[in-house]
């Protein structure tokens, strides 16, 4: 039987184009059943499993493409990758998630089915909570998941989180990505920006920082915008007077 395309663009998409970004490393293959262990030489050594799991929400895991990390410029010597979580799938559709520590095992709470009519917002919920469940906040895939099997998504925290060097990622410069701002409309220019903080932030303040106003601006309905965008600014310039991210943000 014919499987339609339009059954991987379900996940796909998902998965790249709308993904918010995070990490760089090394692709993880595509293992060929659902249940396939992760094989030894593809664990990282010197990562541990010490922190402990957090719900999805507490611990803003992104989900990233290797494209956004390269255009953010991230360097992942000061990240750790702590596991896996493998999506299983069946005719085009998601059915059967897991996370997995560095030794291919499968995390605390085993692998779970996934409702047939999964939506993309739900999948994505999936694979972040996952992610979190073994300590993780940067979950990145290269590839495109097959019509049947399973695929893996390599899964990352740092190593030593630091909020002033996050803070001056947000306040010193344009990220890397933007260059000369000048070029782009506010928006855009915000857009990018987020894109590279998702990717460049390590601790879980700045990242919470990302995370609620990305959700407060998605929430609001272009009508509360300027409120968002203010106090986003305000909150950025009771640390840093002089900010970047906050001039941008007051020029919307």
């Amino acid at each position: 039987m014919r499987h339609s395309a339009d059954a991987l663009v379900f996940v796909f998409s998902t998965l790249m184009a709308t993904m918010g970004a995070c990490a760089s490393p090394a692709a993880v293959p595509v293992n060929p059943e659902p249940k396939a262990p992760m094989t030894p030489s593809l664990a990282s050594a010197g990562a541990t499993l010490e922190t402990p799991g957090l719900g999805a929400a507490e611990c803003h895991a992104t989900l990233v493409s290797r494209q956004a990390a390269d255009r953010a410029g991230a360097r992942r010597a000061d990240w750790v990758r702590v596991g896996t979580v493998v999506v299983g799938m069946v005719e085009g559709k998601p059915v059967r998630i897991e996370a997995r520590d560095l030794e291919g095992k499968t995390a605390v709470g085993g692998a779970r089915m996934l409702p047939g009519a999964t939506t993309n917002t739900e999948l994505k919920d999936a694979i972040r909570a996952e992610a979190c469940g073994i300590g993780g906040v940067s979950v990145v895939s290269e590839a495109s998941p097959p019509v049947s099997g399973s695929f893996a998504l390599s899964v990352w925290s740092p190593a030593a989180p630091n909020e002033d060097t996050d803070l001056g990622i947000l306040c010193d410069a344009a990220p890397k990505t933007i260059g000369d701002h000048s070029r782009y409309e506010p928006s855009q220019a915000r857009a990018l920006s987020l894109e590279a903080y998702d990717v460049l932030l390590t601790s879980a303040t700045w990242r919470s920082f990302v995370w609620s106003f990305r959700r407060d601006l998605a929430s609001s309905g272009g009508k509360g915008d300027a409120l968002v965008l203010k106090s986003a600014a305000s909150r950025l310039r009771a640390k840093r007077p002089r900010c970047w991210f906050a001039e941008l943000l007051e020029s919307n």
